[in-house]
């Protein structure tokens, strides 16, 4: 049996980023975090004036507290380097999470 810390590493995640719309001069984009072939994170986002607006980010219950949020991240920023984020409304656990991801 393999643990799930054994396997969270960053050779097995596949990231990607696709535009969903654009129109008014704003892209609505959405990133995903893929282990094994599974989707187990997703985050949809907005660029606005050269701002990078978070709209929504979500991990898989059985994934989360183990990084994968702090790696779509990272992900998403690289993508988009130079652009200031605005997180969203957040839940307390997405505030939390915004409030240490911050601090980087």
């Amino acid at each position: 049996m393999i643990k799930l810390k054994e396997i969270l590493t960053e050779e097995n995640y596949k990231f990607s980023e696709t535009m969903r719309d654009y129109h008014s001069g704003q892209s609505y984009m959405s990133a995903f975090a893929e282990l094994n072939g599974k989707i187990v994170a997703g985050m949809d986002y907005s660029i606005y004036d050269n701002k990078l607006y978070i709209d929504y980010l979500e991990v898989k219950p059985e994934y989360r507290r183990k990084g994968v949020a702090t790696k779509l991240m990272d992900f998403v920023k690289e993508q988009n380097k130079d652009l200031p984020i605005i997180p969203g409304y957040a839940s307390d656990e997405g505030y939390k999470f915004w409030k240490s991801y911050s601090k980087r």
